[in-house]
């Protein structure tokens, strides 16, 4: 059964709350009309446009330091100089404002304004559009305030309706709610820990929850299993249920292929798939992705996929996904969005960035172009770090639910870098790094090979740079599984070579911390 929630992660926007009619005065506005405005208004700042474009803010700070360097009375006073006297032509806006101003666009979350108000210093910001650059209002700290004070009844209410109702389908009386002083408190039982730490984010996310009490458990009710658990594993064991593949969609055909194969994998492991969509403010809930929505579902359901729901949640896709891939298998993104611009590829790097620490898959194109199911390898890249063995294992789990094969790849070079860091070849010990880097291969490959009993294990061990020997096994495989880190010894950086994977691989490629 398909259900398109509510939006759970609904996020003020500046735009909702800021102050319309905006004072602003011109570069060549003199000092006194400046001042006019600010006492009349009884405002503490005022913009400074030129032709509706933002050049700069004039504060009150800004005039009572430009009124104390015209007081006759600092005249050779100490700290005093010739500058200061040079007060013969008029003082304008232009003279006494400060800039580059600081500002905020108006698709922006008050959270975000809130912020950038506090690191700052500042208590009050003119709004931009995010077109021409033009102020359509100003918000200051009371504007901010009022988003965050609320009432306790009324966040408990969409802590019970939004979070556990709408977003996690979690029935009435399965979970005790508490709100005082907006400190929320969680008490009761959920399926999983994954389920756990979703909820506990999801809460502390909602405008204003000053704080969450986490009084929640996990697992089968006591003294007793739940319904539909093969041979009475428990809801809790996240191997037995398959966890949850999340899978980003708008209406662009990359995201449709995202789905396909988000699909497959679900099917494979199962796992749930979860469908999520992040609806523009501009777009309200009448976006046409709700039909795409309920038409994919339909798809993954008819391929196989037994548990399949879907979600509309407003928000920026960056801040819809990072939550949903709280606790999550995979999160599955297309490589570019419905509109024009960088689409899913924005967002994949600020999920990046942020740490997202679920596996991150990227699918490619605008069709699927995978082997036939159950064909193909599963190519990992190994290099002997954390990171490296997780994606080892991730593609293992893989490639056993698609009866699939994996195959490791290691990649060494005679690059070596000085203590200086200038990079140089090493043709001495050539002998000595080949057979070292065949033992950390196949070392690897008997660790894969007992963790998943059966599984057939294939090895590669390349000479060409790491990105280049990447690419080449991606060619028929059924997608690329790489470990992120920050560096490698020979200089090529994990990121780069992760970068040219997205760019250029023929098959999926994932991302493993």
């Amino acid at each position: 059964m398909t259900a398109v929630a509510r939006g759970v992660l609904r996020r003020t926007l500046v735009r909702e709350v800021m102050t319309t009619d905006v004072v602003s005065v011109a570069p060549d506005t003199s000092f006194d009309e400046v001042t006019r405005v600010l006492v009349e208004r009884g405002i503490r700042a005022v913009p400074v446009l030129e032709g509706g474009v933002l050049v700069g803010v004039v504060t009150e700070a800004d005039l009572v330091r430009r009124a104390e360097q015209r007081d006759p009375d600092r005249l050779g006073a100490p700290g005093w100089s010739v500058h200061d006297a040079r007060t013969d032509r008029p003082t304008t806006a232009a003279d006494v404002m400060s800039t580059p101003a600081i500002y905020v666009l108006q698709d922006a979350s008050v959270a975000e304004a809130a912020r950038r108000m506090r690191i700052r210093s500042v208590g009050w910001l003119p709004v931009l559009d995010e077109v021409g650059g033009r102020v359509v209002g100003v918000l200051g700290r009371s504007d901010v305030l009022a988003v965050f004070l609320r009432d306790d009844a009324e966040l408990r209410a969409e802590v019970v309706d939004e979070v556990f109702a709408h977003f996690l389908h979690v029935g009435a009386g399965e979970v005790e709610v508490g709100v005082r002083g907006g400190v929320v408190t969680l008490r009761g039982r959920l399926a999983t820990r994954s389920d756990v730490e979703l909820a506990v984010a999801l809460v502390a996310r909602l405008e204003g929850v000053v704080s969450v009490v986490d009084e929640l458990t996990y697992g089968p009710p006591p003294g007793g299993s739940p319904a539909g658990a093969p041979g009475g594993a428990p809801v809790g064991d996240e191997a037995a249920r398959g966890g949850t593949v999340v899978v980003a969609v708008d209406v662009s055909a990359s995201a449709r292929a995202a789905v396909w194969w988000a699909g497959d994998v679900a099917a494979a492991c199962g796992a749930r798939l979860r469908l999520v969509h992040a609806v523009r403010p501009e777009d309200g809930r009448d976006s046409p992705a709700a039909a795409v929505l309920r038409e994919l579902c339909a798809d993954a359901e008819r391929a196989g996929v037994s548990d399949v729901d879907s979600v509309m949640v407003t928000g920026t896709p960056a801040e819809v996904l990072a939550a949903h891939a709280v606790g999550a298998r995979l999160l599955v993104l297309g490589s570019a969005g419905a509109r024009s611009g960088p689409g899913m590829t924005g967002p994949l790097a600020r999920l990046l960035a942020e740490g997202v620490e679920c596996p991150l898959a990227v699918v490619r194109g605008a069709a699927v172009e995978l082997p036939a199911p159950r064909q193909g390898p599963v190519v990992v890249g190994v290099d002997g770090s954390a990171p490296a063995r997780a994606a080892a294992d991730l593609a293992a789990d893989l490639a056993a639910g698609w009866g699939a094969s994996v195959r490791l790849v290691h990649s060494w070079t005679e690059l070596r870098r000085d203590p200086d860091g200038r990079l140089h070849l090493d043709g001495e010990h050539r002998g000595e790094e080949q057979a070292a880097a065949r033992r950390l291969l196949d070392a690897e490959a008997e660790r894969v090979r007992q963790r998943v009993q059966g599984l057939s294990v294939g090895t590669e061990l390349g000479e060409e740079p790491a990105l280049s020997t990447l690419l080449h096994q991606a060619r028929g495989a059924r997608a690329v599984v790489v470990g992120h880190r920050e560096h490698a010894a020979t200089g090529t950086t994990q990121a780069s070579v992760l970068q040219g994977l997205l760019a250029f691989a023929p098959c999926p490629v994932i991302r493993v911390r």
